[in-house]
């Protein structure tokens, strides 16, 4: 498949065979802007990635932190160091390591102002014990077909907010439908390139 210029990311959704989407950088950046708008995202910032940067979540901290100057600092996940970091403001995490802050009754350090949580949905007990430890946890919707994120929640509620990048409609089958310059070029299958947007 010649497709220049492009990112091939595997989703974490994907069931079955091995699918691969291509993500164009333009694609990668256009829903930052609305994410940093979400958590008044700006310079004096500074992010922690401790997810995987082959991962959307991942990549999607360097777009907006490229697009706000903010610093990146790069860490493996280990649940005591993060608790422990005092420069982050911004953070994303997946379900699996909220439980391990509240497994480890981890306070969250005084600087953190904001943790998207993506990959996975968030229970919501686990949700109501990382935010008693104070923890300032933001459930999020998004898919690596989007580069990210579609919806996230705010800190006075965690009711899912469409980001203003994106537009959506629910089909009569029940899906959803997206329009936004976020979304993947295709897929790579075994079959060969799909483009899903044409069907």
């Amino acid at each position: 498949i010649d497709l220049p210029a492009h990112l091939w990311l595997a989703t974490s959704g994907t069931t079955g065979a091995l699918k691969l989407t291509a993500l164009t950088k333009q694609a990668m950046l256009s829903p930052a802007p609305a994410v940093n708008r979400h958590l008044a995202a700006d310079a004096r910032d500074v992010w922690c990635c401790v997810l995987p940067e082959f991962h959307v979540g991942g990549l999607g901290i360097f777009a907006r932190a490229f697009l706000s100057g903010s610093p990146v600092m790069r860490a493996e996940w280990d649940a005591r160091a993060f608790a422990m970091n005092e420069e982050m403001t911004l953070a994303s995490l997946v379900p699996a390591q909220v439980s391990d802050l509240v497994q480890l009754r981890l306070s969250a350090p005084q600087k953190l102002r904001a943790v998207v949580i993506g990959g996975g949905v968030l229970a919501d007990a686990l949700y109501e014990e990382a935010r008693a430890l104070g923890w300032p946890l933001l459930p999020s919707y998004g898919m690596t077909e989007t580069c990210s994120q579609v919806a996230t929640a705010t800190l006075a509620s965690a009711e899912l907010v469409m980001l203003d990048h994106i537009e959506a409609r629910t089909e009569p089958d029940g899906r959803l439908a997206f329009r936004s310059a976020a979304l993947l070029t295709g897929y790579a299958t075994e079959h060969g390139f799909v483009d899903p947007k044409d069907s």
